[in-house]
């Protein structure tokens, strides 16, 4: 559209009742990130530690965005590429499903056991999400034999969630740096479906709960579960699909185990 015709337009609207009537909105295009760009922005930072040694400004905004404080603290090693990703999806079920910080040791275990047989070898995604599943299977099992105070996932999810308003985002400018950490996101989830939809979220733990999905979706075997985990996601029900793909992959652990200890046993 040129400038002639969108001055037009906007002429046009000073004699209707609102700008919706106008639509700028579809007047304006923004490119793919600019929305979620916008809801960075918008959206309180979960930390404030900064990395000016190992990372450049639009990680450090990834970080500030959206990994917590107590999580940064924490001693990740995690293969270089899979880094920020990893993070993230380690936050997410600490803080939402675990409600504390040990997976963060047994992840540091397994980094030091592998380097131990190979110094070059460090965990992968998969291991990660692995652990993740594992750990909170762990905890499965001594809510059944011990008490386990509740660990109300969707209660905290729902007090931190906090939402922004986006309706009118297309028409807000957004800092180069937040269009940068937008692109990173969008460059770190491997689903299309999840990637579009991302888009159109409007709040950082769903954010946080598409990349945690995406990560556990890439390792779940059960095709109807990962069809109901897409359906979740996409109906906005953030929490929702994050708890089936956390549940859906710590059977499927467990079920790979048992396989393997039949194995054994026939192979004797």
């Amino acid at each position: 559209m040129s400038d002639d015709q969108l001055l037009a337009a906007i002429r046009a609207g000073t004699r209707r009742t609102n700008i919706q009537d106008v639509d700028l909105t579809s007047l304006l295009a923004q490119p793919p990130e600019h929305a979620l760009a916008y809801v960075l922005a918008q959206s309180r930072p979960l930390s404030q530690k900064s990395f000016a040694v190992n990372f450049d400004p639009a990680q450090n905004l990834f970080l500030e965005s959206l990994v917590t404080q107590e999580v940064l603290e924490k001693r990740v090693i995690v293969k270089a590429e899979d880094f920020f990703k990893a993070i993230v999806a380690l936050d997410y079920a600490a803080t939402i499903f675990f409600n504390e910080y040990t997976v963060f040791d047994e992840l540091l275990s397994t980094a030091q056991a592998m380097e131990r047989q190979d110094r070059s070898l460090d965990p992968t995604l998969e291991v990660v999400a692995q652990c993740i599943a594992l750990h909170y299977l762990d905890q499965e099992r001594r809510s059944m034999t011990t008490y386990v105070p509740a660990r109300p996932g969707v209660q905290r999810y729902e007090r931190i969630n906090q939402q922004i308003d986006t309706q009118y985002a297309h028409l807000r400018r957004v800092s180069p740096m937040y269009a940068a950490e937008a692109t990173m996101i969008l460059s770190a989830i491997a689903d299309p479906r999840i990637r579009e939809h991302v888009q159109h979220m409007n709040s950082v733990y769903d954010i946080k709960a598409a990349l945690f999905v995406d990560t556990m979706l890439g390792y779940v075997q059960d095709e109807p579960a990962k069809a109901s985990i897409i359906h979740e996601l996409m109906s906005n029900n953030c929490y929702n699909a994050s708890l089936i793909a956390i549940t859906t992959m710590s059977k499927e652990m467990v079920t790979q185990r048992m396989d393997a200890r039949i194995r054994a046993l026939q192979q004797r």
